[in-house]
């Protein structure tokens, strides 16, 4: 699929606390990469910092971590995302937390609209698309109602929604 990973996680298991530097941009030959993709349920990542060389406009696609489908129980709590394409994609059918986060110069977190995923106490800022959280038409089912949305302003203040659903 195109698609590296650095780490990846096929059990359940905790990442914390490390500091992560990309200091080259995305494969000439399309390569794209997660940094931590989470395959297994129960996984956490909890206190890392992840810092890349993403600038508004670049085609290369470096995640700080990607959720596969159907995962459940994951955390992402207490990291700092800066200069990558997107701190974290979620699949369809997902459930866990994303709390605590602090994210800068990145296109945001993107969501798959089946996922059921708790975003809370997360902080936006110098963003280089037009969202903190973009959620994605993918799947008849779709757990993000404008209740939910709202509760994610809520929970998360100056963050902004893009609701590709509609």
């Amino acid at each position: 699929d195109g698609m590296q990973n650095v780490f990846t996680l096929t059990a359940s298991a905790t990442i914390s606390g490390l500091n992560f530097n990309v200091t080259g941009k995305g494969h000439a030959d399309g390569t794209n990469a997660n940094i931590v993709s989470i395959q297994a349920n129960d996984c956490k990542l909890l206190n890392c910092t992840f810092v890349g060389l993403f600038a508004d406009g670049d085609n290369e696609v470096v995640r700080a971590s990607a959720v596969s489908p159907s995962v459940t129980g994951f955390e992402i709590s207490g990291n700092t995302v800066t200069n990558l394409r997107q701190p974290c994609y979620i699949n369809d059918n997902c459930v866990g937390k994303v709390y605590n986060n602090t994210v800068s110069g990145t296109r945001g977190f993107t969501v798959c609209c089946s996922a059921d995923v708790e975003f809370v106490g997360n902080e936006f800022s110098n963003r280089s698309g037009d969202c903190d959280i973009a959620i994605m038409d993918t799947s008849e089912t779709n757990l993000f109602t404008k209740e939910v949305q709202d509760q994610i302003l809520k929970d998360n203040p100056g963050c902004v929604i893009d609701d590709q659903t509609d």
